[in-house]
């Protein structure tokens, strides 16, 4: 109940969609991907993020990995991951508790 499982794309729609016409092609490709297959099924209405980011959690995973195989290797994915992490907020796929969330999840990994 303190964090919601709506992203930020959903609840502030208005910010985050530029006009009419992106809005359209949107709101048809959401729900065409909120349909799903068929043999699954769950609440259309309802659109949730994973929280934890699992975003987060492979990036850190994929970097950790990264500094066992050496500096210079860790270096050069370094803005790959960071970029990976940033782009989760951008885009307003997650919120900011979901990156802190998937910290102990890829520590664990």
């Amino acid at each position: 109940w303190v964090v919601p499982a709506v992203g930020p794309w959903y609840i502030y729609e208005e910010l985050l969609h530029p006009g009419a016409a992106a809005d359209a092609a949107a709101q048809a490709l959401r729900a065409s991907i909120l349909a799903g297959p068929d043999l699954v099924t769950f609440r259309a209405d309802v659109a949730r993020n994973v929280m934890p980011s699992l975003h987060t959690t492979f990036a850190l995973v994929a970097l950790a990995a990264a500094w066992r195989h050496g500096r210079r290797f860790f270096l050069a994915w370094l803005p790959l991951g960071f970029l990976q992490i940033a782009t989760t907020l951008t885009h307003g796929v997650h919120y900011v508790v979901d990156l802190f969330a998937a910290v102990p999840l890829a520590v664990l990994c």
